[in-house]
């Protein structure tokens, strides 16, 4: 079976799959992964239509906000490490209003002075950031290291793979590239950026046959 399309989703809506058949056992697998792209959109108009169609709805996600003990440490950290542009700021007041593309989006993150919770605190669960190639997190991995940041753990979620560390005030952030496959979550296995993207993605591929729904 060769692949010639990897499925790519808009708003998880809109699906397909171009292949090649060589042979009976590759019939099998495709039926197979095809039934598992259908439940999966299924899915979706079903939440839709649970969810009610007159109800208000959002688009998304439109920008996160966190305090910091240390402002200007933070500031240098998402400006000049992640990359986010400074698209405005009040250096008085302590906030910071940053994006990866001030111009579409004029903030996708802030900044702002005032962190008052100590060390062992836990106030945010993670901060998640895409990226739109595999290279961009093998460099960025470079990056990291050579700020004396550790890597806590790169794992493949199946529709992501993940890049975790912590910014320098400990909160959890994530690098991660879309796979574009619907592989049921949580998932995570180790991977090695050190292989080559055609191997990653073809380990990804393969969840869609072997990984069950979460119950």
């Amino acid at each position: 079976m060769q692949v010639l399309m990897e499925p790519k989703f808009a708003n998880q809506t809109r699906w397909f799959v171009a292949l090649i058949l060589t042979g009976m056992a590759s019939i099998t697998v495709i039926a197979f992964t095809t039934t598992r792209l259908v439940q999966y959109a299924g899915d979706q108009r079903q939440n839709c239509i649970f969810g009610g169609t007159n109800m208000a709805q959002t688009t998304g996600l439109g920008h996160v906000g966190i305090y910091a003990e240390d402002f200007m440490k933070q500031r240098d950290f998402y400006n000049r490490v992640i990359g986010l542009q400074i698209a405005d700021e009040n250096m008085e007041r302590g906030m910071c209003f940053m994006s990866s593309d001030p111009v579409s989006e004029h903030h996708e993150f802030v900044i702002m002075k005032g962190r008052e919770a100590d060390e062992e605190t836990k106030t945010i669960q993670q901060i998640s950031f895409k990226v739109p190639t595999i290279q961009d997190m093998r460099e960025y991995k470079e990056k990291l290291e050579a700020e004396d940041i550790t890597i806590e753990r790169i794992v493949s979620h199946g529709n992501a793979f993940g890049m975790y560390f912590f910014d320098p005030e400990g909160n959890r952030v994530e690098l991660y590239y879309r796979t574009g496959f619907p592989v049921p979550q949580p998932h995570g296995d180790l991977i090695d950026l050190s292989r080559s993207d055609e191997e990653l993605i073809a380990d990804a591929r393969h969840l869609l046959m072997t990984k069950e729904p979460t119950k």
